[in-house]
This record gives structure tokens, sequence and C-alpha cells, in this order.
């Protein structure tokens, strides 16, 4: 059950960072804001991150429910 609770962790926060990230590209864009450009490119290079983590949670997590059914089989 970890790697679940780990991935709904980790797909909370990806989903926070999207919502913040969407008021900076609307300054951006709209605006010109400059320092909210920044900001959109430091969070999506941290999306990028946080996506990779989901990925690897989620695999994980398979892996588990894999074994724990191969197990069962036997």
């Amino acid at each position: 059950m970890s790697e679940s609770r780990l991935t709904l962790d980790v797909w909370a926060e990806f989903k926070l960072l999207v919502e913040q990230l969407e008021e900076d590209v609307h300054k951006n864009a709209a605006k010109g804001n400059l320092s909210a450009g920044v900001r959109v490119r430091k969070s999506v290079r941290k999306l990028r991150a946080l996506g990779a983590e989901l990925i690897k949670a989620t695999l994980a997590g398979d892996e588990a429910r894999k074994s724990e059914k191969a197990a069962k089989a036997e």
C-alpha cells in the first residue's frame, strides 16, 4: 500500500504545481510580466522531475501488485 500512497502524494504535488503555474503563465503571456516567465520555466523543470517521480512510483506499484498476484497463484 505504500506505493499507492506515494503515487497519490506525488500526483497531489503535481496537480498543485500545475495550478500555481497557471497563474504565472497568464501573467507572463497576457501582461508581459518577466518575473512570472522565470517562475514558469522553473516550475516546468520541477514538473518534469515530478513526472519522472510519478512514473517511477506507478511502475513500482505495478510491479508490487504483479509479484503479489504471482505469489497468490502459486
